[in-house]
């Protein structure tokens, strides 16, 4: 934020930073929970059954947190 202010972007800009830094930081936190779930899931299996545990996880976790974050 100091950078901002020092620089005083324009209105639209602001907003698009803002938005910018809404959206892309919890992205960032769940494609490292999602990495990591890949990684352990693979401990001793087969790499099938570890794409098919993230799949799942994929899954249950946008049944349960889509209708909640729309």
């Amino acid at each position: 934020n100091p950078i901002l202010r020092q620089l005083r972007p324009t209105r639209r800009v602001s907003a698009l930073l803002r938005w910018e830094g809404i959206v892309v930081d919890p992205l960032g936190a769940i494609l490292a929970l999602l990495v990591y779930q890949a990684i352990t899931s693979i401990d001793g299996s087969s790499i099938g059954q570890g794409v098919l545990n993230l799949g799942l996880t994929l899954l249950v976790g946008l049944l349960f947190a889509g209708p909640i974050g729309w």
